[in-house]
């Protein structure tokens, strides 16, 4: 039936053409308006045929209701019009489910959407913005369960307006008629007729707008599948061409530049892509894509260089990545505790981020927001629940095409760490046993020499004892060769074994220091004098230690220490005891380490940019040294500055606990 909207009551009084018009009071039983024998008059037969015509040429949803508006006004004589439209469709609805699994902050979604002017004609923005509250916080859910024409007569007396009745006499407004729309009885928005004039509705006229609402609810829910299906083909074929796409190639970096300019195709202005590093909690960006640069003011920020890295279950990213579920953020302006990757200058109002996930482990996450600056020029489109699901068929793809390029770049990368490792080995071995070689032909030609009867016995003894201590030398070297690969084999196999015990360390290392001081002195002549001071702190230090593990990663940071101070100087080695805690210290005067260089110092066949030429070797014995002190429950710390020198430390527990006087 009508709702007739007013305070005062009235008697029924006829209109001019004879018809009975609806006062304040008088309302229409409902199943009268459904009533398709209607006398109506010759020109609004005609108006409804072409208005019916209209409704049903056009899939267009914007088209439809543009027609629907101008053509009922016209015929209505109303002054505006508008239609608000629910901005889902209603089948989306699940009972009160969410559809697409997002979590918020806030409740999940579980409606068809927010409220919105789909048409107007002749309404400021202020006024629909108004309206749309008034609907939003009461009068839309009232028309949900009345769905008939709602009549307000006077619409500055109305009680009901209230908030209303001061912007509707500053537009001119008298009289209003809501219009349900409904699709299968279900309220899928309104339409309203606004007069500046009193307007009195008859019988007919009111059955006549409620048959062209029908249709045009039919029409609008036609037009709004059809463009739905038609968004839908469209996104199936974006994600049938992103597949495509990330799986023509293999190199991590043309991966990440396809998921960032597809990503934004679908969703938003930008998007930045996180990967969890293995075997760690923390969570890296990897990849950034923005269609927006910033003002001239403002400097370049990238997330993928000045963005720190973030912790699972820290922030939207670490939380995606613990619980494997999307989040969906909208107008939220704390991002530096949300999302510390964006600048509240860039002026964000949502923001998307899902897993990225291969065979059920999630290996990173992909952010996706849209980027202002607060500029109107910059057109963005709103990001959506819909958009969730969408935004994961992606990042199911995208998350399959890093894997396999990471697999792809670490597969090279072990192919082209093998053909270095060989290289090295090569060089290694063939420069000891040329050398050996070569002094073993000096040998045999210094015998051949001597005659019996001119032999000088002390200098052939003399020179065959230096050849004898050269290859010594190198055969000393191939030794530790040896023993670097099968140390390297077994720490990669995980197969290290050491047998600890407790020792006192000082012996070992004054030994140490004596072997690596005579290995100095036997470099060609002109030579650069190295010197060795040991100081102790106590005078026994007893640790629980591999000693053949122990020696060789001595030997390791002692030997360093002379091949990185190619002009000689002083190398101080410094043992103490604070209790529980035994520290080592081998501290040179030479060329240091490149600040660049020290975080992969321990790493296997590193060496410094700034090596000396004769700093030779296989770039193995920090990372050995680090794995066995590792094995003996200690570490290796390192501190150096370039062209100052270096001072590598171990830390080890000590077996007997230094007793404190305090």
């Amino acid at each position: 039936m009508l709702e007739h909207i007013n305070e005062v009551s009235s008697d029924s009084q006829n209109n001019k053409d004879g018809t009975q018009a609806f006062n304040r009071f008088n309302m229409v039983p409902a199943e009268d308006l459904f009533v398709p024998e209607i006398s109506i008059r010759p020109e609004q037969a005609e108006a409804l045929l072409v208005i019916s015509s209209l409704l049903n040429s056009e899939l267009n949803p914007g088209n439809v209701l543009i027609n629907l508006v101008q053509h009922v006004s016209g015929l209505f004589k109303a002054s505006r019009a508008a239609v608000f439209l629910r901005k889902n469709l209603q089948h989306e609805l699940t009972d009160g489910s969410n559809p697409h699994n997002v979590f918020t902050e806030e409740e999940p979604l579980a409606d068809i959407g927010r409220l919105v002017c789909a048409a107007n004609w002749g309404l400021t923005d202020l006024f629909i913005d108004k309206v749309l509250k008034f609907y939003e916080d009461r009068e839309f859910s009232r028309l949900q369960t009345i769905r008939s024409p709602v009549y307000i007569e006077d619409i500055q007396a109305s009680q009901r307006l209230n908030g209303l009745r001061e912007l509707s006499m500053r537009e001119g407004l008298m009289t209003m008629l809501t219009l349900p729309l409904l699709y299968r009885q279900s309220l899928i928005g309104i339409m309203v007729l606004y007069h500046s004039q009193h307007r009195v509705y008859s019988r007919e006229e009111l059955r006549l707008l409620t048959i062209i609402t029908n249709q045009a609810a039919l029409a609008i829910t036609n037009s709004r599948l059809y463009e739905e299906a038609r968004r839908r083909e469209q996104e199936a074929e974006m994600l049938a061409e992103a597949s495509r796409v990330l799986s023509s190639s293999l190199k991590l970096r043309e991966v990440l530049s396809v998921i960032g300019e597809m990503s934004t195709r679908m969703v938003g202005n930008t998007s930045v892509v996180f990967i969890v590093r293995e075997n760690t909690d923390q969570i890296f960006p990897i990849g950034y894509y923005s269609k927006e640069t910033p003002p001239p003011e403002l400097p370049e920020y990238i997330p993928t260089k000045n963005s720190e890295p973030v912790r699972i279950g820290q922030t939207i990213v670490g939380k995606v990545v613990q619980n494997a579920t999307a989040m969906f953020i909208k107008d939220n302006t704390d991002w530096s505790r949300i999302a510390p990757f964006i600048r509240d200058v860039e002026h964000v109002n949502s923001l998307l981020c899902v897993p990225l996930k291969v065979r059920s482990k999630v290996i990173g996450a992909l952010a996706i927001y849209n980027i202002t600056y607060q500029n109107p020029e910059i057109k963005v489109t709103p990001i959506e629940d819909r958009h969730v699901t969408l935004l994961q068929q992606l990042a199911e793809r995208a998350a399959n095409a890093i894997e396999n390029a990471r697999n792809y770049e670490a597969e090279r990368s072990a192919l082209q760490e093998k053909d270095l490792f060989l290289t090295l080995i090569s060089h290694e071995l063939k420069t000891p046993l040329t050398s050996l070689l070569g002094y073993n032909r000096l040998v045999n030609k210094r015998l051949e020499e001597e005659s019996l009867e001119k032999i000088d016995l002390n200098k052939l003894i003399e020179s065959l004892r230096h050849y004898n201590g050269v290859m010594e030398g190198q055969l000393d070297r191939l030794q530790t060769l040896v023993e670097d690969l099968t140390s390297i084999s077994d720490i990669e196999t995980n197969k290290l074994e050491l047998h600890k015990r407790p020792v006192d360390l000082i012996p070992i290392i004054r030994n140490k220091i004596n072997e690596a001081e005579q290995l100095a002195k036997q470099v060609r002549m002109p030579r650069p004098v190295h010197h060795f001071e040991l100081r102790t702190n106590p005078a026994v230090v007893i640790g629980d230690v591999d000693i053949p593990a122990f020696e060789r990663v001595l030997s390791s940071l002692l030997s360093n220490a002379v091949k990185y101070s190619p002009r000689g100087g002083l190398i101080k080695v410094r043992v103490q005891q604070a209790l529980e805690e035994i520290t080592i210290a081998v501290q040179d005067e030479g060329v240091g380490i490149p600040e660049k260089d020290l975080p992969h110092l321990f790493e296997r066949f590193f060496k410094a940019n700034n090596s000396p030429s004769k700093a030779n070797g296989l770039g193995l014995g920090l990372y050995i040294s680090q794995n066995f002190i590792k094995a003996m429950g200690g570490r290796i710390e390192v501190q150096s500055e370039e062209g100052k020198g270096s001072n590598l430390t171990i830390y080890l527990r000590a077996s007997a606990p230094l007793k404190s006087n305090y």
